[in-house]
Protein backbone atom coordinates (compact mmCIF):
# COMPACT_ATOMS: atom_id res chain seq x y z
CA UNK A 1 0.00 0.00 0.00
CA UNK A 2 1.51 3.36 -0.99
CA UNK A 3 2.31 5.94 1.66
CA UNK A 4 0.75 9.25 0.72
CA UNK A 5 0.62 12.37 2.90
CA UNK A 6 -2.91 13.40 3.87
CA UNK A 7 -3.86 17.06 3.97
CA UNK A 8 -7.05 18.41 5.56
CA UNK A 9 -8.08 21.92 4.61
CA UNK A 10 -10.97 24.35 5.02
CA UNK A 11 -11.96 26.40 1.98
CA UNK A 12 -14.69 27.56 -0.34
CA UNK A 13 -16.11 24.90 -2.63
CA UNK A 14 -16.15 25.46 -6.37
CA UNK A 15 -17.78 23.11 -8.83
CA UNK A 16 -19.49 23.14 -12.18
CA UNK A 17 -23.19 22.43 -12.59
CA UNK A 18 -23.29 21.78 -16.33
CA UNK A 19 -21.79 18.33 -16.92
CA UNK A 20 -24.45 17.13 -19.37
CA UNK A 21 -24.53 20.33 -21.39
CA UNK A 22 -20.74 20.55 -21.47
CA UNK A 23 -20.26 16.94 -22.53
CA UNK A 24 -22.90 17.17 -25.25
CA UNK A 25 -21.28 20.37 -26.51
CA UNK A 26 -17.78 18.90 -26.49
CA UNK A 27 -18.68 15.64 -28.17
CA UNK A 28 -21.04 17.20 -30.67
CA UNK A 29 -23.76 14.77 -29.62
CA UNK A 30 -25.04 13.42 -26.34
CA UNK A 31 -22.65 10.83 -24.82
CA UNK A 32 -25.23 8.05 -25.12
CA UNK A 33 -25.32 8.60 -28.88
CA UNK A 34 -21.64 7.61 -29.09
CA UNK A 35 -21.32 5.14 -26.25
CA UNK A 36 -23.66 2.18 -25.98
CA UNK A 37 -26.33 2.30 -23.30
CA UNK A 38 -25.13 -1.18 -22.34
CA UNK A 39 -22.10 0.51 -20.85
CA UNK A 40 -23.99 3.18 -18.95
CA UNK A 41 -25.55 2.84 -15.52
CA UNK A 42 -28.49 4.68 -14.04
CA UNK A 43 -26.93 7.76 -12.45
CA UNK A 44 -30.13 8.33 -10.47
CA UNK A 45 -29.20 5.44 -8.13
CA UNK A 46 -29.13 6.22 -4.43
CA UNK A 47 -25.95 7.98 -3.35
CA UNK A 48 -23.80 6.63 -0.53
CA UNK A 49 -22.29 10.06 -0.02
CA UNK A 50 -24.52 12.60 1.67
CA UNK A 51 -25.83 15.67 -0.19
CA UNK A 52 -23.12 17.82 1.44
CA UNK A 53 -20.25 15.51 0.35
CA UNK A 54 -18.23 15.21 -2.87
CA UNK A 55 -15.23 13.26 -4.17
CA UNK A 56 -13.26 15.07 -6.88
CA UNK A 57 -10.63 13.42 -9.02
CA UNK A 58 -8.55 16.17 -10.65
CA UNK A 59 -7.07 15.13 -14.01
CA UNK A 60 -5.80 16.49 -17.29
CA UNK A 61 -4.76 15.23 -20.71
CA UNK A 62 -1.18 15.06 -19.41
CA UNK A 63 -2.09 12.03 -17.28
CA UNK A 64 -1.46 8.74 -19.12
CA UNK A 65 -4.66 7.52 -20.77
CA UNK A 66 -4.23 4.09 -19.19
CA UNK A 67 -4.25 5.70 -15.73
CA UNK A 68 -7.36 7.73 -16.58
CA UNK A 69 -9.11 4.65 -17.95
CA UNK A 70 -8.36 2.81 -14.71
CA UNK A 71 -9.87 5.70 -12.78
CA UNK A 72 -12.93 5.69 -15.05
CA UNK A 73 -13.35 1.95 -14.52
CA UNK A 74 -13.14 2.34 -10.73
CA UNK A 75 -15.46 5.35 -10.62
CA UNK A 76 -18.07 3.37 -12.52
CA UNK A 77 -17.59 0.35 -10.23
CA UNK A 78 -17.98 2.63 -7.20
CA UNK A 79 -21.29 3.82 -8.63
CA UNK A 80 -21.31 7.05 -6.63
CA UNK A 81 -23.09 9.95 -8.38
CA UNK A 82 -21.34 12.50 -6.14
CA UNK A 83 -17.85 11.33 -7.22
CA UNK A 84 -16.46 12.71 -10.47
CA UNK A 85 -13.47 13.69 -12.58
CA UNK A 86 -12.59 17.36 -12.94
CA UNK A 87 -10.53 18.92 -15.76
CA UNK A 88 -9.05 22.40 -15.63
CA UNK A 89 -10.04 23.27 -19.20
CA UNK A 90 -10.32 22.20 -22.81
CA UNK A 91 -7.56 20.19 -24.47
CA UNK A 92 -5.56 22.59 -26.69
CA UNK A 93 -7.77 25.54 -25.67
CA UNK A 94 -11.44 26.44 -25.79
CA UNK A 95 -11.40 27.37 -29.49
CA UNK A 96 -10.67 23.79 -30.55
CA UNK A 97 -13.25 21.21 -29.46
CA UNK A 98 -12.14 18.13 -31.38
CA UNK A 99 -9.03 17.39 -29.22
CA UNK A 100 -11.20 17.40 -26.07
CA UNK A 101 -13.81 15.21 -27.76
CA UNK A 102 -11.19 12.68 -28.83
CA UNK A 103 -9.55 12.76 -25.40
CA UNK A 104 -12.82 12.04 -23.61
CA UNK A 105 -13.61 9.19 -25.97
CA UNK A 106 -10.19 7.59 -25.38
CA UNK A 107 -10.79 7.77 -21.65
CA UNK A 108 -14.41 6.63 -21.57
CA UNK A 109 -14.48 3.86 -24.18
CA UNK A 110 -14.56 0.49 -22.46
CA UNK A 111 -12.73 -1.15 -25.35
CA UNK A 112 -9.87 1.13 -26.46
CA UNK A 113 -9.83 -0.57 -29.86
CA UNK A 114 -13.51 0.17 -30.56
CA UNK A 115 -13.89 2.59 -33.48
CA UNK A 116 -16.70 4.99 -32.56
CA UNK A 117 -16.80 6.24 -36.15
CA UNK A 118 -17.96 2.87 -37.48
CA UNK A 119 -19.60 1.16 -34.50
CA UNK A 120 -21.39 1.84 -31.25
CA UNK A 121 -18.88 1.60 -28.41
CA UNK A 122 -19.61 0.62 -24.81
CA UNK A 123 -18.44 3.35 -22.44
CA UNK A 124 -17.78 3.93 -18.75
CA UNK A 125 -20.46 5.95 -17.00
CA UNK A 126 -18.36 8.70 -15.42
CA UNK A 127 -19.11 12.36 -14.81
CA UNK A 128 -16.42 14.72 -16.10
CA UNK A 129 -16.60 18.41 -15.22
CA UNK A 130 -14.53 21.26 -16.63
CA UNK A 131 -13.95 23.72 -13.82
CA UNK A 132 -10.70 25.72 -13.44
CA UNK A 133 -12.03 27.35 -10.26
CA UNK A 134 -11.96 24.02 -8.45
CA UNK A 135 -8.31 23.61 -9.36
CA UNK A 136 -7.53 27.11 -8.12
CA UNK A 137 -9.45 26.76 -4.88
CA UNK A 138 -7.75 23.54 -3.85
CA UNK A 139 -4.34 24.64 -5.10
CA UNK A 140 -4.09 21.78 -7.59
CA UNK A 141 -0.95 22.31 -9.67
CA UNK A 142 -0.13 18.67 -10.41
CA UNK A 143 -2.48 15.87 -11.41
CA UNK A 144 -3.89 13.42 -10.65
CA UNK A 145 -5.12 14.53 -7.24
CA UNK A 146 -8.05 13.32 -5.15
CA UNK A 147 -10.16 15.49 -2.85
CA UNK A 148 -12.99 14.58 -0.49
CA UNK A 149 -15.12 17.47 0.78
CA UNK A 150 -17.94 17.61 3.28
CA UNK A 151 -20.18 20.25 4.78
CA UNK A 152 -21.31 21.68 1.44
CA UNK A 153 -23.79 24.48 1.98
CA UNK A 154 -25.37 26.26 -1.00
CA UNK A 155 -27.71 29.21 -0.80
CA UNK A 156 -29.30 28.22 -4.09
CA UNK A 157 -29.08 24.48 -4.95
CA UNK A 158 -29.94 25.25 -8.58
CA UNK A 159 -27.06 27.72 -8.95
CA UNK A 160 -23.44 26.83 -9.68
CA UNK A 161 -21.63 25.35 -6.71
CA UNK A 162 -18.47 26.89 -8.16
CA UNK A 163 -19.73 30.33 -7.20
CA UNK A 164 -18.07 31.31 -3.88
CA UNK A 165 -20.95 33.66 -3.13
CA UNK A 166 -23.33 30.73 -3.40
CA UNK A 167 -21.57 27.77 -1.81
CA UNK A 168 -19.10 26.85 0.93
CA UNK A 169 -18.03 23.68 2.70
CA UNK A 170 -16.53 22.59 5.99
CA UNK A 171 -13.50 20.32 5.52
CA UNK A 172 -11.53 18.76 2.69
CA UNK A 173 -9.08 15.86 2.54
CA UNK A 174 -6.51 16.01 -0.26
CA UNK A 175 -4.19 13.30 -1.60
CA UNK A 176 -1.75 14.25 -4.36
CA UNK A 177 -0.18 11.89 -6.88
CA UNK A 178 -1.17 8.74 -8.75
CA UNK A 179 -3.28 7.36 -5.90
CA UNK A 180 -5.60 4.41 -6.62
CA UNK A 181 -9.21 5.25 -5.89
CA UNK A 182 -9.67 2.25 -3.61
CA UNK A 183 -6.65 3.36 -1.54
CA UNK A 184 -8.10 6.87 -1.25
CA UNK A 185 -11.31 5.35 0.13
CA UNK A 186 -9.22 3.27 2.53
CA UNK A 187 -7.57 6.47 3.79
CA UNK A 188 -10.98 8.10 4.21
CA UNK A 189 -12.14 5.14 6.28
CA UNK A 190 -9.02 5.28 8.47
CA UNK A 191 -9.43 9.03 8.98
CA UNK A 192 -13.17 9.00 9.69
CA UNK A 193 -14.00 5.41 10.75
CA UNK A 194 -17.07 5.80 8.54
CA UNK A 195 -18.15 2.42 7.14
CA UNK A 196 -19.63 4.07 4.05
CA UNK A 197 -16.14 4.48 2.62
CA UNK A 198 -15.46 0.78 3.13
CA UNK A 199 -18.69 0.04 1.28
CA UNK A 200 -17.55 2.18 -1.66
CA UNK A 201 -14.08 0.62 -1.62
CA UNK A 202 -15.48 -2.91 -1.72
CA UNK A 203 -17.49 -2.05 -4.80
CA UNK A 204 -14.18 -1.41 -6.57
CA UNK A 205 -12.23 -4.37 -5.15
CA UNK A 206 -15.08 -6.87 -5.47
CA UNK A 207 -15.62 -7.26 -1.75
CA UNK A 208 -12.00 -7.84 -0.68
Amino acid sequence: TPSVPVQWDTAILFMSKAFKASTTFLLGVAPEEILSAAGLKDRSRESTLRPDERIYLFVSSSVPVRTLRNYARDLEAMGEPRALMVMRGFVDGIRRFRPTREFLLRVLKRDPDCDHLTERCSGYDVQIWIDPLLFRRFGIEEVPALVYVRGLSARDPTAAESDPENASFGRALLLRGDVPLDYFLEVLFRETRDERFETLRRRITGGS
